[in-house]
């Protein structure tokens, strides 16, 4: 069977000329090799059932610089199913199950094996698979559109929308700088400025056409890992826009809305579904690593399974160093997929503020950095200091410290901040100030060594002109504003 449909695929792309072919499949379709050798070399997954759909339709030329009202990538739209219930009762969708717990349910979606850069482009198919199926007319026209979330020719039809669309705006902006440039789109990676240009011009007329709305009914989430968001990767209008995000879905009585996650340098995504008050969440990963179930030690072991059998079929791993270093990273996105699914499936419900986790995060991330380096007490106060003025040049500068604590602190302000972390905060706060006015007042009462002007006078040093005196100064005032913050 393959053998057959590698030969008319082949014969009919030849014989019809009109069809404008990706010049991958060109290439392919040139090559010098048997129908059975095309077909072990990624006919199937990624030539075959494409090639079936453009001799079905062919692609329909993609508009550059479409203009298109901008809409709330927050506003909701109303559905009329639970799909929880569909999965469980239909007899040909109860496979797609790949596990379960409290916060989710996680959708065998199709299998990423040979493009290991795509991984945003399978998450936005399964995305928008699933917010049709939520909008579907009848449930038989539900399954059949979940159904689609196993087609390649389906996949690779919106990938091809999608990487044409994106390549004809890189030329209409110049084809100048990154990450607009042809060389940069050909690469194959979903950046982030692809997903808000193709959510606002290309995908409201894409082959979901048919679903206008849920081109609005996704938020693109690039910097949900615990590590970005203790950094404060994420912008504060973000951060907002994601609890209120949150705040309407809980507050709607039917609702859906979806994510597109990146987790470390892995795309998925979760759809959040309610219909009537009932809540429903999915996660769905084109690794398909079932990682509801297992705890860490299982995921780790199922990952590393996983990736013995791609080697073994000669598919390329992801990323680069060794096998332990690879099957870390991939370990890292697992745990933050866990981390943002959880965080968005307890938000959804109202069992968080997005807002508190992620100032709890940045204020950790400062306290703990800085109880790593700064010893707690010491019998040698200059040891101390030392290690203090170390801590400041390496790792939070007065202005970094300004910029990613205390600046956060009043844009979201301090009645987010969990009781417990604004107490151990506020802790720090004043036995730091009171530490660093006793070390000026030691270090002005150490400074009895004179120097000899020009003129042969007497001249003391001047304590704000030596380095570590700078950063100290600039520590303390930035200390004293967090103190006034949190005590106003």
């Amino acid at each position: 069977g393959s053998s057959w449909i590698a030969k008319s695929a082949v014969n009919r792309v030849f014989e019809t000329p009109r069809l404008q072919l990706p010049k991958p499949i060109q290439d392919v379709m040139r090559a010098e090799m048997e129908p059975e050798q095309v077909v072990r070399s990624l006919l199937v997954d990624t030539i075959v059932e494409p090639l079936m759909e453009y001799l079905c339709a062919g692609f329909p030329p993609d508009p550059c610089n479409t203009s298109l009202p901008s809409f709330d990538l927050a506003e909701m739209s109303s559905n009329g199913r639970l799909l929880s219930s569909l999965l469980a009762s239909h007899p040909s969708l109860g496979s797609l199950i790949v596990g379960y717990n409290d916060d989710a349910i996680q959708i065998k979606v199709l299998l990423q094996k040979w493009d290991r850069r795509g991984c945003g482009f399978y998450a936005l198919h399964n995305l928008l698979r699933f917010l049709a199926a939520l909008q579907a007319a009848t449930d038989e026209d539900a399954a059949v559109v979940l159904h689609g979330l196993h087609s390649y020719a389906s996949h690779w039809h919106l990938y091809w929308r999608c990487r044409n669309a994106l390549s004809a705006h890189a030329v209409c902006r110049g084809n100048r700088h990154y990450p607009w440039t042809l060389r940069d789109v050909e690469h194959g990676l979903l950046e982030r400025p692809y997903v808000e240009h193709l959510q606002l011009h290309v995908l409201p007329q894409s082959v979901f056409s048919a679903y206008p709305t849920i081109c609005r009914d996704f938020t693109i989430l690039p910097c949900m890992s615990v590590n970005a968001l203790r950094n404060g990767i994420m912008e504060p209008h973000h951060v907002i826009e994601l609890q209120q995000v949150f705040d309407r879905f809980r507050s709607a009585s039917s609702a859906s809305h979806a994510f597109l996650v990146g987790s470390t340098s892995h795309w998925v995504c979760v759809v959040a579904n309610k219909w009537r008050g009932e809540f429903e969440v999915f996660y769905m990963d084109s690794h398909n690593f079932p990682i509801l179930d297992l705890n860490d030690a299982q995921i780790e072991e199922a990952i590393a399974a996983r990736m013995r059998v791609a080697i073994e079929e000669g598919r390329p791993l992801e990323g680069y160093g060794t096998f332990e270093e690879r099957l870390h990273r991939v370990c890292h996105s697992a745990a933050d997929a866990k981390f943002a699914l959880r965080t968005i499936s307890q938000g959804v419900r109202g069992q968080l503020c997005f807002i508190t986790v992620v100032l709890d995060l940045v204020i950790e991330a400062l306290l703990e950095s800085f109880q790593n380096v700064v010893p707690v007490s010491s019998e040698n106060p200059s040891y101390q200091t030392n290690e203090l003025t170390q801590w400041l040049s390496s790792y939070y500068p007065p202005p970094v410290f300004q910029a990613s604590v205390v600046n956060r602190i009043r844009a979201f302000g301090k009645q987010h901040i969990s009781c417990s972390t604004a107490s151990r905060l506020l802790r720090w706060t004043s036995t730091w100030i009171d530490k660093c006015n006793e070390y000026s007042l030691g270090r002005l009462s150490s400074l009895s060594t004179v120097t000899m002007g020009g003129s042969g006078s007497m001249q003391h040093p001047d304590p704000a002109s030596l380095p570590d005196s700078k950063l100290l100064a600039g520590f303390s005032d930035v200390l004293v504003e967090l103190h006034k913050l949190l005590t106003a």
